[in-house]
Parts: C-alpha cells; structure tokens; sequence
C-alpha cells in the first residue's frame, strides 16, 4: 500500500509540474522578454545544503566563464562551502543590489514563486528550475523555465538544464577547495549519518565495520553524539572524532583520506570535489540522480533489494529495509576493491 501511495504522489507532482509549466506557458508575459545583450552581474540561488550547493558549483563555474565571478544566495551557515573558489564573487544570505541576471537553482527557503517575485525587483533577467514539490509555487515570474522532462537523470545535468535555456552548457567537475591539511596520514573516513534518517545506516554495521578495518578511522559529520556512540563500542580502536570541525577541515579531512565510506549525503559530493575513493550507501536516496563522479577514481553504490530511492524522509515501513540489506561484509569487499584494506 505504502508503495502505492508512493507511486501516486510522484505522478501527481509530475502532472502539477506539466500544469504549472503550461499556465506559465500561456499567461506568463515575461517568456516573451528577449535575453539581454550584455550581462554585467549573475546571482544564483542555491539555499539548500552543503551537499546540494556543491553540485551547483558546475552551473556557477560555467557561469563566471561566460560573464565573471557570480555572487551565491546560499542557507545562514553555508558561506564557507564557497571560500577560495575562483568563480564566486560573494556569498550572500539576503540580496542587497540589483543584478542583470537571476538564476534559481534550489529555493527551499521561499519557494521558487515568492522567490522569483523577489528577483523581480532585483534581477532583470530570471531563469530556473520548476522541478520542485507538490505544493511550492513554480516560479511564474521567471523569463525562462526547464521543460518538464521525466527521464531520471544526474542531478548536475538538472542544473545545467536551467542555463541551457539560455544557451549554456559546462562540464560537470564539483569545485571544493579548502586550506586545512590534517596532520594524520592513511586513513579512512567513515561518514556515518545525513540529514534524513531514512539516508542513515546502523551503529552496530558502524562498529563491527570500524572493528574489521585495520586502518584508522575518522569520523566525520556534524552529529556528535551518533558518532561518539560508535566510537564507544570500538575500545582502543585508532579512531578520531571529526564532526567538531569547520566545513574547511571537514573539507581536509576527506580530501587526504585513503577513502571514504559515507552515507547518501555531502561528504559523497567532497569526496567526488577532490577525487578521492568514495564507496556510497544508498536507500532512499536515488544513485542514479546522487551518485559521485570522481575524476579519474571509480566511485562504488551498495543499494539493494527493491524497496530504495522513495525520497522519503520517514520510512514508509518503518524499519529502514533498504539500508538495514546492506550488510558489513558488502562494504568490505567494497573497500578491498578500492585496495583500501590492509590484508
């Protein structure tokens, strides 16, 4: 029945998505705006988390090297996901001038309909995603929508289907860039919670993985107190707690890591920035929209059985039988795969 209910709610969002799409099509006087011949300022908005700003950071790239450094609406908090990147000009929580170009990448926030009457008053020019939820506004003040298009696809290529309205396209490399360098060498970061708990593994996989592993182990993350119930269980193992840290040294961490284990969440999207072995436990998340793209190291997705990639936030059955089918021994030969196990 959950499954069912499932189902329906994903063709409903689609058909409001084709509606909305078609009122904007039909009514909107501002698809009728030509795009202006000179483009002197770009603001783009991504106000979701660290994960979701880094997979923006190849829309921004191709942006700056179309018309210059770009300024960045992002969530309070988020700021540093941008330092040192060459291709931003500022990070802002608030807009405070007016731009020639307004690009919605993610408007959770405001939704992208107050969020693109916002940029009325301050963008000339607004183009962005309506790929949203069932009841958020669409964006009918935007120059340019994305066509409804239901092929599963990589969330970068969702991005850049928004600049492509207006002619733009770049390659898919996420920027990170940070200063810290750790002082330990040859380890292994596990990565072991996200946002939703449905996304999360078990502290007793965690303990009996880290106990199996010979390397050290760095715990990364921003709960503090999940991870220091693992880390509890694990004795004299050599472990270290990183979840009170910086975005800069969670950043350094992952970069120098001999590999990293992590759960669907931003610590993927970091690995995949400095192209460093990653090794993805996917359950509710879709790998097929989320999976991380190293450069040159391959990246490895467990999902199993056929009850994943719901994009729920609370378990429909309750008890997380997408995650709870990966066992410790599939991330093990994983990790031996990677040669990130000493035998």
């Amino acid at each position: 029945m959950e499954r069912v209910r499932y189902r329906l709610e994903r063709y409903l969002k689609d058909f409001v998505w084709v509606l909305d799409y078609l009122i904007w099509l039909v009514f909107s006087p501002y698809k009728f705006v030509s795009f202006p011949k000179k483009i002197r300022s770009v603001l783009v908005v991504e106000d979701i988390g660290l994960g979701d700003l880094l997979v923006t950071t190849p829309v921004i790239r191709a942006l700056a090297k179309k018309y210059g450094p770009v300024d960045v609406l992002v969530k309070s908090g988020m700021e540093p996901v941008l330092d040192y990147n060459p291709y931003v000009r500022r990070t802002l929580t608030k807009i405070d001038q007016n731009y020639d170009l307004g690009v919605i990448l993610h408007a959770r926030t405001n939704g992208n309909y107050k969020l693109s009457k916002l940029l009325k008053r301050h963008c000339r020019f607004r183009i962005g995603c309506t790929r949203v939820g069932l009841r958020e506004g669409k964006g009918f003040f935007l120059h340019r929508k994305t066509l409804p298009s239901f092929r599963i696809k990589k969330k970068v290529q969702d991005n850049f289907d928004v600049i492509r309205t207006i002619g733009l396209d770049g390659d898919t490399q996420i920027d990170a860039y940070t200063s810290y360098v750790p002082k330990k060498k040859g380890y292994i970061v596990f990565h072991t919670h996200g946002a939703y708990d449905t996304h999360n593994w078990f502290v007793e996989k965690w303990v009996s993985l880290a106990n199996k592993v010979k390397k050290p182990i760095v715990f990364t993350g921003v709960d503090s107190v999940y991870v220091e119930k693992i880390i509890s269980q694990l004795g004299k193992k050599n472990v270290f707690n990183a979840t009170k840290t910086s975005i800069s040294e969670y950043f350094g961490w992952i970069k120098r890591a001999d590999c990293v284990v992590t759960v669907d969440t931003s610590a993927m999207h970091v690995a995949a920035a400095f192209d460093r072995k990653v090794i993805s436990l996917f359950g509710a998340g879709d790998s097929r929209v989320w999976k991380p793209n190293p450069q040159t190291q391959e990246s490895i997705v467990l999902r199993k059985g056929d009850c994943h990639s719901c994009h729920k936030t609370v378990c429909a059955l309750g008890n997380k039988q997408c995650m709870d089918l990966i066992g410790v021994d599939d991330v093990l030969l994983a990790l031996d795969r990677k040669d990130c196990v000493d035998q």
